[in-house]
C-alpha cells in the first residue's frame, strides 16, 4: 500500500469505502470531458478499474 502524506495533501491506495466518490468522479461528464479513454459509464466497469482487473 503506497501512502504519501503532508500537512495539506494525503495520497494512498482507493480502499472500498472511496468507491462511491469514485465512481461519480470517473462518469461525470464534465469532469471527464478532456479524459475521455479513462472515463467509465458501468458500475461494474469501475469496479473492475478499481480492483485492476
Amino acid at each position: 500500500m503506497i501512502k504519501l502524506e503532508t500537512d495539506r495533501l494525503i495520497l494512498r491506495d482507493y480502499t472500498e469505502s472511496d468507491f462511491d466518490a469514485y465512481y461519480k468522479l470517473k462518469t461525470d461528464e464534465k469532469t471527464m470531458y478532456y479524459m475521455q479513454d479513462i472515463k467509465l459509464d458501468l458500475v461494474d466497469d469501475a469496479k473492475r478499474q478499481k480492483n485492476g482487473l
